[in-house]
């Protein structure tokens, strides 16, 4: 088996500037990026907003494809845990926790043997048999947190879910993270903070406008990404 769990060489992703489909001018989210995840690493993304790494993470979880550049999975399973997870509303939070496992891989069994636990995990109670469209906006991220730690994945993608919410639910979804990657799990982590990134993390990667700036030991990352700041 590799190394490897997931390869990505000389990789740029564009999206059409505006909102015209035949749009020939492009924004370029992502630019020569390459980048070798081995199994059983923690790596951080770091960078200011816009920087790429929401797009890095819909690339590693094989959601959109490069433009340019090849990726190269050697991972089975990848689950995205986001804040972003798209239900659809008119279903049941029971029937989009079906639905969504089935696309992160799940067979009816696997669903069937996990759903009672996914279901207390999430903590919606009752309303798990109500449409999602009636959920807050709490419901929903611990919804989709639930669905997305309850599938045995190669590789998880955590994209700020870590980093709202109320205390609770932080302290929740940050202790069964800490023990996915203790498990030996191999962890993509996006987030704004620098002692999570320092203490949890094997390496980091800072994204500037799309392009690799620096990659390396998490201190020595985080140290020079201030300096730019101004908070060194």
């Amino acid at each position: 088996m590799s190394e490897s769990a997931i390869k990505l060489q000389n990789v740029d992703v564009a999206y059409a500037k505006g909102m015209r489909f035949f749009s020939k001018q492009k924004i370029w989210a992502l630019k020569d990026i390459t980048l070798d995840i081995k199994h059983g690493e923690t790596l951080g993304i770091l960078g200011k907003n816009g920087s790429g790494k929401s797009t890095m993470l819909k690339l590693l979880a094989n959601m959109i494809t490069p433009d340019r550049g090849d990726v190269q999975y050697y991972a089975g399973r990848i689950s995205l845990l986001s804040l972003q997870v798209g239900f659809v509303e008119y279903l049941s939070g029971r029937d989009n926790a079906k639905l969504s496992a089935m696309f992160l891989g799940m067979n009816t069994d696997e669903i069937e043997s996990r759903l009672d636990n996914l279901i207390a995990f999430s903590g919606v109670g009752d309303a798990i048999d109500e449409p999602v469209s009636t959920y807050s906006a709490g419901m929903r991220a611990r919804l989709g947190f639930s669905i997305a730690l309850h599938v045995e994945a190669d590789v998880i993608l955590v994209d700020e879910v870590i980093a709202v919410g109320d205390a609770e639910f932080k302290k929740v979804t940050r202790s069964a993270l800490k023990q996915k990657i203790e498990d030996g799990n191999t962890a993509v982590i996006v987030t704004h903070d620098f002692s999570l990134l320092e203490s949890w993390c094997d390496r980091l990667v800072w994204l500037e406008k799309g392009r690799s700036i620096m990659s390396g030991e998490p201190a020595e990352v985080i140290n020079n990404y201030k300096r730019t700041l101004g908070i060194a």
